[in-house]
């Protein structure tokens, strides 16, 4: 992508698991991996998210770290702009 907008998400909670990041996007799919643990919240967000940024054309990464957070780059392609 020659012009776009890089959007950066990150938050500082219990990170998701490396065996979880390729299927975190998916609908209902939670990070947590004790079904036992209360959790509130439908899991839609990064699946929504996700299907968003493909329709537009975009990217979306995951670089995460147990205990330490998650970092989540978007990049969205500006629709018209001439490349510099």
């Amino acid at each position: 992508m020659d012009s776009a907008y890089v959007i950066k998400v990150h938050d500082t909670g219990l990170g998701i698991p490396k065996d979880k990041i390729s299927s975190i996007t998916g609908p209902f799919v939670r990070g947590e991996p004790d079904p036992h643990k209360a959790q509130n919240g439908a899991v839609l967000g990064l699946a929504i998210v996700k299907f968003q940024v493909n329709i537009h054309g975009g990217a979306l990464e995951i670089e995460t770290e147990c205990r330490k957070g998650t970092f989540i780059p978007i990049t969205l392609p500006i629709k018209g702009a001439q490349p510099a």
